[in-house]
């Protein structure tokens, strides 16, 4: 095993309070007996590389949440037991625990690992109730067939995710399910079935690499600012990307389109600049303007434009342009149409009505 102590090192963080806007995260690599009567460790991440990925990367899992959240998930600054200050409850808690638990390769008791960890974590003096979110790195040894496992939302027993690969993007995502997200799927035929439910490379739910979390996954989760959503615009109006912080984007950075079956969703997606997440945006997915719908479960992805591309479904009555992209300011020119005689009122500077053909429909492909 690791062997940590319950000792105060000479680094030991210096006294601070938990602030109201922040969560404890215990984070727990988990070692388990094997047939040797010897320890298998989740070897593939140490705790070196588990508090690079979390903290201290530049691209790390909690300045991930931290941005794409407006704050609202942010956590308290990760510890190890050398580091905290043990009459201090304000930070999070990096470990590694010895179980008693035996490797079984036909299994994957993931929650059995979850509660040996918890009984060794006791044994240290560490109570696992004392923090909101659990974190386990197990070992690549036992029979799941997964990299990264969570249950979706955050009751008291069970907000506690699972990893088994190094990629801080798998942490990342299951802490996600964790906060209360599902995937993010496609639907590229617009048929409401998934086509790919982690075919969006544009969200961390989806298939992307530490970029920021959708603008309509923030907006299920309430982590979007009100004054950046437009409902049911029409006309000519500018759209700042997502990719922008918050005191960058002075405008609109989400419109949304309400249907009866499903709200539609339209957003840029830009490489915002150092220090931006979205800096890992693939080039396909940046520069982009995003079509999705969602009410409930997974978001759908239906389709990307380019500049000078337009998506329309007459039958919900759908009209989107994406007429120009500045990529200086990272904003979009786009013209919503309407397919109906009476288009919904708008809460936008732009014309009420506009005049569309609504008898063809195009869409891009990818």
């Amino acid at each position: 095993g690791n062997g940590n102590g319950n000792g105060n090192g000479p680094n030991v963080a210096p006294g601070r309070s938990l602030q109201t806007t922040e969560s404890r995260i215990l984070i727990t690599r988990v070692n388990l007996v094997n047939s040797a009567g010897t320890f298998d460790e989740p070897s593939y991440c140490d705790e070196a590389c588990v508090m690079s990925a979390f903290r201290t990367a530049q691209y790390s899992i909690a300045g991930l949440f931290q941005e794409s959240t407006l704050g609202d998930v942010t956590f308290a600054p990760l510890e190890t037991l050398e580091t905290r200050d043990p009459a201090s409850s304000s930070y999070s808690l990096l470990t590694t625990v010895d179980t008693t638990m035996a490797v079984d390769t036909t299994a994957c008791d993931f929650d059995g690992m979850a509660t040996a960890a918890y009984d060794a974590l006791a044994l240290k003096g560490i109570s696992w109730s004392d923090y909101k979110y659990r974190l386990f790195y197990i070992p690549q040894s036992p029979g799941c067939g997964w990299g990264g496992l969570a249950y979706v939302g955050c009751s008291t027993s069970n907000c506690r995710s699972f990893t088994r690969v190094t990629t801080p993007s798998t942490a990342a995502h299951e802490l996600g399910h964790s906060t209360g997200m599902d995937h993010s799927s496609t639907d590229t035929n617009n048929d409401g079935v998934e086509d790919g439910e982690y075919n969006d490379c544009g969200d961390m739910m989806g298939c992307a690499d530490m970029v920021k979390i959708s603008a309509v996954h923030t907006f299920q989760q309430g982590w979007i600012d009100p004054a950046n959503v437009a409902l049911n615009p029409q006309g000519s109006l500018t759209l700042y990307s997502h990719s922008l912080p918050p005191a960058n984007a002075p405008g609109v950075t989400l419109l949304r389109l309400v249907r009866p079956n499903d709200d539609w969703f339209v957003t840029l997606r830009t490489k915002a600049g150092s220090g931006s997440y979205d800096v890992n945006l693939g080039n396909a997915w940046a520069n982009v303007v995003y079509i999705h719908r969602w009410r409930s479960s997974n978001t759908k992805l239906i389709t990307r434009l380019n500049p000078g591309e337009s998506y329309v479904d007459a039958a919900n009555d759908i009209d989107v342009r994406f007429l120009s992209l500045d990529q200086t300011a990272h904003t979009a020119e786009i013209r919503i149409g309407s397919c109906v005689e009476n288009p919904p009122a708008v809460n936008v500077n732009a014309p009420a009505t506009l005049t569309v053909d609504c008898s063809t429909e195009s869409s891009l492909d990818f």
